[in-house]
């Protein structure tokens, strides 16, 4: 076992880790940064089992003013179940972004996020080009509440609960894939990326393109 107990992930206990051990990790110092306590206290062995098997108290018992987006951000890293944590980094990114802009300024509008993805080809294909059929996962606001201001009207949305935005909305789109592309290269899809806060453009999706031996 490596690592700090007390920002350590259920399963990194057992040795069984991956990227969503990691934004556990992140959710206990988010935790800590608004409560100004960790999630869970005591001796190793006490870590241990509560890491296991309690859940902290919930952040706006202890931060009152805390956002309730905020509160179940950190209480989606702090999942038991990896399963159930955020997907990437790049979202949890994206969603303090979003809380920021909410409740802590006013911000003029901005571009989404570019996404990324793949297609496997083969060389015929590559070489003579093919429309190759690709499922991703899309971020869309929200149309339901995004532009509430008030977070009980909000919680109250039953597209997306208050995120704001859906979330993990799967797509499929035919990329067309021009004839000479070569192993590596990208495709770009304007205004398939993430969508663009407060009015702004989507951003672009790009595809990486493998060619197969």
């Amino acid at each position: 076992m490596i690592g700090t107990p007390a920002y350590m992930a259920p399963e990194a206990l057992s040795g069984t880790f991956d990227h969503r051990s990691d934004l556990y990790s992140l959710g206990c110092v988010l935790y800590e940064m608004v409560t100004g306590r960790r999630p869970f206290t005591g001796t190793s062995w006490h870590l241990v089992n509560q890491h296991l098997s309690e859940q902290p108290a919930a952040l706006r018992t202890l931060h009152p003013k805390s956002p309730v987006r905020l509160e179940r951000l950190v209480g989606r890293l702090l999942a038991k179940d990896p399963a159930q944590r955020p997907d990437s980094a790049e979202e949890i990114c994206y969603r303090l972004e979003e809380i920021n802009d909410r409740h802590f300024g006013d911000t003029p509008p901005s571009r989404g996020l570019d996404i990324t993805s793949e297609v496997w080809l083969y060389p015929h294909e590559a070489t003579d080009g093919a429309i190759i059929p690709l499922r991703f996962t899309s971020h869309k606001t929200c149309p339901a509440c995004a532009t509430r201001e008030d977070e009980k009207a909000a919680r109250a949305c039953t597209t997306c609960e208050g995120e704001g935005r859906v979330v993990r909305e799967q797509q499929t789109y035919k990329v067309r894939i021009p004839a000479g592309i070569r192993d590596g290269q990208k495709v770009r899809i304007r205004e398939l990326g993430g969508p663009g806060k407060h009015g702004g453009a989507p951003g672009d999706l790009y595809v990486t393109v493998h060619v197969a031996d």
